[in-house]
């Protein structure tokens, strides 16, 4: 109710979905930017989130965000990096430190791009790490002006893929029946393909589906999801 997410094209997009509902804008490359700085002149009672991802960022978004700071405009620009441009299939981009042949190239890092043309606060979380990303993000809705998070994590399907090339496990976790009281959080506040509801049952995790990121074991509530054990990547 307090905010206005506009969203741009990529993985990300699929957020706007239930049960995240995470997106009242999505236009083309780019767009969540120029969208957000103009919801941010309409209704000025609400905190404006532009999210884009790393490859529409180095694409489209750089002139948005200049824009932003040439003008002071009040939006979170927040940068979804997995340091590939996975929606097309993982291609590499200029944060990825590799050129399309795999030669080794510098890394371009959106935060560094943001401090060269004057955003003046830039945060960096890992979206893994629950309770340190909701403290920054609680700070940054009091920031004036433009500022900028990049959420940084590999692409999962990279990690699976680099595990399953060195021979690498992977944890996955299990639901505990005994502690589980149903209460629906682990498949509502989050939205996980290994998650899966049963009605007049308790929820279950799909272990060939799960890789092991321990986010819903953040979110439940009465701590019912715990490690499982290990299964080839």
């Amino acid at each position: 109710q307090k905010t206005i997410y506009s969203t741009d094209i990529g993985c990300y997009t699929l957020g706007a979905l239930p049960p995240l509902e995470i997106g009242d804008t999505c236009l083309c490359m780019g767009a969540s930017i120029g969208l957000g700085m103009g919801l941010s002149l309409v209704d000025k009672s609400k905190k404006i989130v532009s999210v884009i991802g790393d490859s529409t960022f180095y694409h489209a978004g750089i002139p948005g965000l200049i824009n932003a700071v040439y003008n002071r405009y009040n939006i979170l620009v927040a940068v979804m990096d997995n340091g590939v441009t996975a929606m097309t299939g993982h291609q590499p981009n200029p944060g990825s430190g590799v050129d399309a042949f795999g030669r080794e190239t510098p890394r371009i890092d959106p935060e560094e791009i943001a401090r060269g043309i004057g955003v003046e606060r830039v945060e960096t979380v890992n979206p893994y790490d629950i309770p340190k990303t909701l403290a920054v993000l609680k700070e940054l809705r009091g920031v004036e002006g433009p500022s900028l998070i990049v959420f940084k994590a590999p692409c999962i399907l990279l990690e699976l893929r680099r595990k399953r090339r060195l021979g690498e496990s992977v944890t996955f976790y299990r639901i505990l029946e005994d502690k589980c009281t149903d209460c629906k959080a682990c498949y509502t506040v989050i939205f996980c393909p290994a998650l899966t509801p049963r009605e007049g049952e308790k929820p279950r995790i799909l272990e060939n589906l799960c890789t092991g990121c321990g986010l819903c074991s953040h979110i439940c509530p009465y701590k019912a999801i715990q490690p499982g054990g290990e299964r080839k990547a």
